[in-house]
């Protein structure tokens, strides 16, 4: 669990401060051009768990290793009896 959990706190901890320090900027009428520039990058930080997610799911799931391997004999199977066609 914490594979997934921890990734993801990581990764949306800082839009959500990013998000809380922009509201404030705004809602105060302070300088947020510090703000808007690391938008970006926190953006980015975002979305690499939405890349991360994935593949740390399918690297620890014994599940879908099973129903990958099952997929694959199948395709073995489909070209082999192409072949011999």
């Amino acid at each position: 669990m914490s594979v997934n959990v921890l990734p993801f706190w990581l990764c949306t901890f800082p839009v959500s401060c990013y998000a809380m320090a922009l509201y404030w900027c705004v809602k105060l009428e302070g300088d947020c051009d510090a703000v808007f520039l690391t938008w970006t990058y926190m953006w980015d930080l975002f979305l690499l768990h939405s890349v991360y997610n994935p593949v740390a799911y399918m690297s620890t799931s014994t599940e879908f290793r099973r129903a990958l391997l099952h997929i694959a004999r199948k395709f073995i199977n489909i070209r082999n009896t192409i072949a011999n066609v």
